[in-house]
């Protein structure tokens, strides 16, 4: 599931380093300013003194309530976004995925490993069998002795 919170909150992150970037500066700045000026004249409406400020483009961000569109059809789908989420935060070098062939056939294990490869996302795959040979995985057989073939 990619809606974690920590997900969510490194993708709010993003959106926020991204509205305070020397593109967005200005445009962030003009809707803070107008967002502000609105509550503020539905502050004088009130029977009593109500002021609004300090609204920043993280706290607006938080309260849109952001998260991941999970469209995909297959398990393999479904990891390749994950992958390519956690990628964009810049602190993963390398998925590990372990018994991938008793959950993907040899198709879909041939479709996953050319979206990794378009995505230039790093996997190692750790099987306990050799299946026939996949098109697009490089393949490292170790045996009970540890000798690699």
């Amino acid at each position: 599931n990619p809606n974690t919170k920590t997900m969510l909150s490194g993708i709010a992150a993003m959106l926020d380093k991204t509205a305070n970037d020397e593109a967005h500066c200005m445009m962030t700045n003009t809707l803070l300013a107008d967002i502000e000026n609105y509550v503020n004249e539905l502050c004088f409406d009130m029977p009593f003194r109500a002021e609004c400020g300090g609204l920043s483009a993280q706290a607006l961000i938080k309260s849109l309530k952001i998260s991941v569109a999970d469209d995909c059809e297959t398990l393999a789908e479904s990891l390749i976004q994950y992958m390519t989420i956690i990628s964009s935060f810049g602190k993963c070098k390398i998925f590990i995925c372990v018994n991938m062939l008793g959950i993907l056939d040899t198709d879909e294990l041939a479709a996953f490993a050319d979206e990794v490869r378009k995505k230039q996302l790093r996997v190692l795959l750790i099987d306990a069998y050799a299946p026939e040979n996949v098109s697009g995985v490089r393949r490292l057989t170790i045996d009970k002795d540890l000798c690699e073939f």
